[in-house]
């Protein structure tokens, strides 16, 4: 793990230059670092067989360069001999040389250790280039921890998780929005930048998660992605983090729910035992149609909360049952998806659960899953919740206890239970029905080419999708709590690319505030949902 705050920089320096056969390694620690201050020491070792012996003609022979500038610092013209014997080391003050009336801003920035070798040989810069923060309100060490949560050939989500370490408060304001930015394989994902302060203040071991959409198309195997901080808009992008691989194949990811609100399902902790059941309509699904081979839920655990391996029981089930108002369909009704352990971390995670084998999900169908907390004596007194939206009243059921082992093949009866209106927030990883080759007229299950440039985006966004064929279609936009924000389109458009914009307002022209929204393509029976994110 990277870190931004680092005050070390190492430099070695064959001094090839000066027709020495000595090496020297220069080592420079910064001990102060303020917008109009930058001072340490800089360290020589002679890690050579030969004697180093050098004559400067000024002092100070060294000085430390921001940014890539080195001012030309005023010396005393005197003679100042250097000599280092094989093994030794000499230490020296060294500053950054302005004409003491310069103030860097807040922000990250670039130190350079330089010597002054005289006519002969002029300013040499020793080293590389090192980045560190300079002007933070009480400097903490931050951790940059970038989690790719889905991959499939239409693109990516990720989450960046940052991290205060430190044992105080770590602030900053980032002037431009959006502030991280991503390369995939080496090339950078340009977003469009505005200045559009946002600020960031972290608590001492506080954790904060942002979301990042990528929207291109990926070709099947390996991919590496390398996350960038923008600290000030005319500044180069830093990498902060490590870098991440992931691999992409024929397996798509289709997310369900905002996960907006906080809930405690599908598993209870509060319990010794819990059991909850939900259905997620054919529409909520986006219409998707193929063979499952895993699903995700996304926990929002206490920092201090400790779990570890849990056992749990997951049954799922493509189904025609529009809700559960006449009571739970059984786990012998079902199939069970999975039954052992999961871990549960702190923070918020990605929980997910790759299913023994594939199960169908049949078209047009809704899908079942029933989630049981294996019988256990332990339990949670603080709430431990996972990420969910609202639900329909009708659409979810729960049950738990601190006497009884639920038995998800035997559920409880309707009267024993209660009705819930919340479902988890999920992530469906499938692989796509394909077309019958005796049908060519059946509908494709492939999905839905729907996208939005730039995302996050401010103040306007360019939707674009592709028609095969002539096509009725609604395309509407809706809040994370699933209320119509605005209807874009409802009309019948021809085969082929179409695009258009949003301006971020709703029918009454009412801008909306930041957060997330959802795209709704509607068309020949299929539903395609999109994720964005509007940034002020």
């Amino acid at each position: 793990m990277k870190k931004l705050l680092s005050f070390i920089i190492f430099c070695t320096l064959l001094l090839a230059a000066v027709s020495l056969s000595a090496q020297i390694e220069f080592v420079l620690t910064i001990n102060q670092a303020t917008t109009n201050q930058i001072g340490g020491i800089l360290t020589a070792t002679n890690h050579g067989s030969q004697t180093f012996e050098y004559t400067f003609g000024g002092d100070p022979w060294c000085a430390i360069g921001v940014d890539g500038i080195i001012h030309s610092w005023g010396q005393w013209t005197i003679i100042v001999p250097v000599s280092i014997a094989p093994g030794a080391t000499i230490t020296r003050p060294i500053h950054w040389m302005d004409d003491y009336s310069s103030e860097l801003t807040v922000g990250i920035h670039t130190l350079q250790a330089y010597i002054d070798w005289g006519q002969e040989y002029g300013i040499q810069a020793v080293g590389t280039p090192v980045e560190m923060p300079i002007g933070f309100d009480n400097p903490q060490p931050i951790d940059w921890n970038l989690l790719v949560d889905s991959a499939d050939p239409n693109g990516i989500n990720m989450r960046m998780a940052v991290t205060n370490t430190g044992n105080s408060n770590w602030h900053y304001n980032f002037i431009y929005s959006p502030f991280l930015h991503y390369s995939i394989d080496g090339n950078i994902i340009q977003h469009s930048v505005v200045q559009d302060p946002t600020d960031l203040i972290l608590e001492a071991n506080e954790t904060r998660y942002f979301t990042l959409i990528y929207d291109g198309q990926l070709s099947p195997g390996e991919h590496t992605i390398q996350p960038y901080l923008r600290v000030q808009g005319w500044q180069p992008l830093i990498p902060v983090g490590d870098a991440v691989n992931f691999v992409v194949n024929d397996v798509y990811a289709q997310d369900v729910g905002s996960g907006e609100e906080r809930a405690r399902v599908p598993l209870d902790f509060y319990w010794r035992n819990s059991l909850y059941e939900c259905i997620y309509s054919n529409e909520d699904l986006g219409g998707i149609a193929g063979e499952m081979t895993a699903l995700a839920f996304y926990n929002d655990f206490p920092v201090n909360a400790t779990f570890g391996n849990q056992n749990i029981k997951l049954f799922v089930q493509s189904t025609t049952r529009e809700d559960l108002s006449e009571g739970w369909i059984p786990g012998t009704d079902m199939i069970l998806a999975y039954d052992g352990t999961a871990v549960f971390d702190p923070g918020q995670n990605q929980i997910r659960i790759d299913f023994t084998e594939p199960i169908t999900l049949h078209s047009g169908r809704n899908l079942a899953i029933m989630v049981e907390r294996v019988w256990t004596l332990s339990y949670q007194m603080q709430a431990v919740p996972f990420m969910a939206q609202f639900s329909p009243v009708g659409m979810a059921r729960r049950h738990y206890s601190d006497v009884s082992d639920l038995d998800g093949f035997a559920p409880p009866t309707a009267s024993d239970s209660q009705l819930f209106n919340y479902s988890p927030r999920i992530t469906i990883f499938y692989i796509p029905a394909p077309v019958a080759n005796d049908d060519p007229n059946a509908p494709s299950h492939q999905p839905l080419m729907l996208r939005n440039y730039p995302n996050p985006f401010n103040p306007e966004t360019r939707i674009s999708f592709q028609l095969t064929e002539q096509s009725s279609l609604s395309l509407d936009i809706y809040n994370h709590r699933g209320q119509k924000v605005r209807g874009l389109l409802n009309d019948s458009l021809p085969a082929g690319e179409h695009s258009l914009i949003w301006d971020g307002k709703d029918d009454a022209g009412e801008s909306q505030a930041s957060g997330i929204y959802y795209l709704k393509l509607i068309t020949g029976g299929r539903t395609a949902l999109k994720k964005m994110m509007l940034l002020k």
